[in-house]
């Protein structure tokens, strides 16, 4: 018999040499135990996107990657990523609002799990943007392919939320995702850009580890959009923007 929360079980009995099959259910129900708080989940902030992993009811680790949200004020030869509670509420501009949300990686449905970018998909993508310039229909489920998306993404859920802004109004967002790109700011979305394809390596690794208890939890990680008022991201103007910094003080 084992003592109860000892990292090393501690032989409080010692069983006879034929009690093998008691010893295998005291084992099995210990680590039983220990897994049940195991626990993965992200945060964003507006400068960062991080996974937190938790093992008992403590964090171990944080692993966080640059992310921004929206798309950019632009002035002086700058971009600059800002999150007030009214921008959250601009059309085509604002970045994802705050509150509670969750992806489902595991799903088996193609429109909740995590959604790879094929050759044929990056392909029609790409077509597809260059004739919408000519006003024909956008096709395909990647447009603007991988230099808008990424090579890899993931639909945010719930799909479709209602929210209420300073004057009344009722607006509704929906189609948001985690996903990358060449640029850096997507309306709705959290983009990853230059780390999209190292953060979803790191994640899947997590979520597979993790599996049994993410399914328990009817396959679903918790994502908290939560942002500091004062948060302020400074780009540069390139149109591949690659360099982006805080500006202030940096919190994961």
């Amino acid at each position: 018999m084992y003592e109860e929360g000892e990292k090393q079980p501690k032989i409080l009995a010692t069983l006879a040499s034929n009690d093998n099959r008691l010893v295998y259910e005291i084992l099995e129900k210990s680590k039983e135990k220990e897994d049940k708080y195991a626990s993965i989940s992200l945060k964003f902030n507006g400068k960062f996107l991080t996974i937190i992993i938790k093992e008992n009811n403590n964090e171990i680790k944080r692993i966080s990657f640059q992310a921004v949200s929206g798309r950019p004020k632009k002035d002086n030869g700058k971009h600059y990523f800002t999150y007030e509670k009214e921008r959250q509420m601009l059309k085509d501009e604002r970045p994802i609002p705050e509150g509670e949300y969750y992806i489902t990686p595991l799903s088996e449905n193609k429109d909740d799990g995590v959604q790879e970018l094929s050759i044929i998909d990056n392909i029609i993508g790409s077509v597809s943007w260059v004739l919408s310039k000519v006003k024909l229909p956008k096709r395909g489920e990647f447009y603007g392919s991988s230099f808008v998306w990424g090579t890899i993404r993931i639909p945010i859920q719930p799909k479709t939320k209602t929210f209420t802004d300073s004057e009344g109004q009722t607006i509704t967002r929906n189609n948001f995702f985690i996903h990358g790109g060449v640029e850096a700011g997507s309306a709705g979305c959290i983009d990853l850009w230059k780390d999209n394809e190292e953060f979803f390596k790191i994640f899947l690794a997590y979520v597979e580890k993790y599996r049994d208890r993410i399914l328990k939890n009817q396959g679903k990680i918790p994502l908290v959009v939560k942002y500091e008022d004062s948060t302020k991201i400074e780009c540069d103007n390139a149109a591949y923007t690659k360099y982006c910094k805080p500006i202030g003080k940096e919190s994961k």
